[in-house]
């Protein structure tokens, strides 16, 4: 599991939920240790995991609010909110394959994935290899501050705990759509690296970013692809963020092009589900931002 160091440091390839490939899931199954091991295999920088908690406080490595996109609980409805099982109800979750090959073959491909052994897997069950850094995404239910604040703080308490008991606060990063629980990251422990996700237009409001970064004190902020624009870029950076844009294109040629303008426009690196692709980009123009 080491991770290549052919690949200039200064721009950094993230797997976003290990590497799914794009359209999503068609070489793994997303969040899998499967799906992890393959990024690293390939090199990436750093893995992107997701956790949401169970009914009984387990923190899923999952991304969706519901069931039934990915994993499907048999004789339950695929319109369930995963948070409302508990983990030993989850165990009988099964992979939707037949919806998964449906998505792929209207976007004209196909499931390739390994499913054999896939499932949803405890934040403890996935191994890190010393010195592999990590982004961990704390997802509430439509990205939005929970109603619940208990939930929330429960929530970051549990994945500060994972963090500082394994000894892995110097190659981790909790990133969030809600603000608030970085807020509540930092009260905890300060040391953790914390990151701002967002897709609102806020980082081409220079304003708007020193404010967000006076009250919350994050470190990174990571606007989506189409408002990673290179003046959004340079407004987090004038801020002494850094930013990691998260990618969706689903052939290699535009993640190709997208990665390209991200490395030159600046960017310190790049979420992506197509890791092996970007990874090539990456090694053949390390030259050229040195």
């Amino acid at each position: 599991m080491k991770i290549s160091h052919n690949i200039s440091s200064k721009f950094e390839i993230i797997g976003h939920r290990g590497n799914p490939g794009n359209p999503l899931n068609s070489i793994n199954i997303e969040n899998t240790i499967q799906s992890f091991q393959s990024a690293l295999d390939l090199g990436a920088h750093r893995i992107e995991l997701d956790v949401i908690l169970s009914k009984d406080l387990k923190k899923l490595v999952h991304h969706d609010d519901f069931t039934g996109r990915v994993f499907f609980i048999p004789g339950e409805s695929k319109q369930n909110l995963v948070s409302e099982y508990t983990y030993d109800e989850l165990q009988k979750a099964q992979i939707n394959i037949n919806g998964l090959k449906e998505a792929l073959q209207k976007k004209g491909s196909q499931l390739t994935s390994k499913i054999e052994h896939a499932r949803i897997p405890l934040l403890e069950e996935i191994l890190i290899p010393k010195g592999t850094k990590l982004f961990i995404e704390l997802k509430f239910l439509n990205d939005k501050l929970p109603q619940d604040n208990k939930y929330l703080k429960e929530m970051v308490k549990e994945v500060v705990e994972f963090i500082t008991t394994k000894g892995l606060i110097e190659q981790t990063c909790v990133l969030c759509f809600v603000v608030e629980a970085l807020d509540e990251v930092k009260k905890l422990n300060n040391k953790i690296t914390t990151a701002h996700n967002i897709y609102q237009g806020e980082a081409n409001d220079l304003q708007k970013i020193k404010q967000l970064k006076k009250d919350y004190g994050f470190d990174i902020m990571n606007p989506c692809l189409d408002q990673a624009t290179k003046k959004a870029i340079e407004n987090i950076h004038s801020e002494g963020l850094k930013t990691y844009p998260w990618t969706w294109k689903e052939s290699p040629e535009e993640e190709i092009v997208e990665i390209k303008r991200l490395i030159i426009d600046g960017a310190d690196g790049a979420i992506t589900y197509q890791a092996e692709t970007a990874i090539d980009v990456l090694s053949k123009f390390s030259p050229k931002i040195q």
